[in-house]
């Protein structure tokens, strides 16, 4: 847990005014900064700790990944009493597909979100422990996104990461244990793609045109 004590102005120590609650979701925010880096971890420890799993530590990093929104699905067995079963199963069609786009862009952002994570962890521990510096620095994304260019190149420059990790995982796997290339495949060339996607779904919605009539 946060301590649950803190210096105040005068450098005596005072109770954290954080309540319980308040206290455990930064301890979940600081879990959930460490999943990234522990499913790209997870894989090359699969391949090379345990090769008694047979290249089904992929499939365990997918199942890990793709539960929470699997778990959305069970909304396809609640159809409200005044929905038609139409409409009630169109809703769950797209609600679906949204849900297994994300699992895909979950997966293919693996490595750069780690990248991520571990930069942001670094840093915050070399201003709170060496330099003291600059500890209240910090942009929101919001911010980070109007100064953020989104042409193709930028993309790739911006996650070279995730190629980077994509090759050196399959020089590994090759070296390593060259039978489990084929099972772990998809998650090379989804991170290799990986910067293209993030062009794609960035570019610009193309506004439809209304064609509006005159009332006489």
């Amino acid at each position: 847990m946060v301590a649950a004590a803190c210096s105040g102005a005068d450098t005596n120590r005072i109770a954290n005014p954080l309540s319980m609650l308040s206290q455990w979701k930064i301890l979940d925010n600081l879990r959930r900064s460490l999943v990234p880096v522990a499913l790209v971890s997870l894989l090359p420890g699969a391949w090379l700790l345990l090769p008694e799993l047979d290249g089904n530590g992929p499939l365990l990093v997918v199942a890990i990944i793709a539960f929470p929104g699997l778990l959305a699905l069970v909304n396809v067995f609640r159809k409200s009493v005044d929905l038609p079963w139409a409409m009630h199963l169109r809703g769950a069609a797209e609600s679906g597909m949204r849900q297994l786009g994300r699992i895909f862009l979950t997966l293919a952002f693996l490595p750069y979100d780690a990248f991520i994570s571990m930069d942001a962890i670094a840093r915050t521990l070399l201003r709170l422990l060496v330099t003291h510096k600059r500890l209240l620095e910090w942009k929101t994304s919001s911010d980070a996104a109007l100064t953020m260019s989104t042409d193709l190149t930028s993309c790739y420059t911006r996650m070279w990461i995730a190629p980077v990790v994509a090759l050196a995982s399959w020089i590994f796997l090759a070296l390593m244990q060259p039978s489990h290339l084929l099972a772990a495949l998809p998650f090379f060339v989804f991170w290799l793609a990986s910067p293209g996607v993030a062009w794609w779904i960035s570019r610009p919605i193309a506004s439809v045109p209304t064609s509006l009539t005159q009332n006489n």
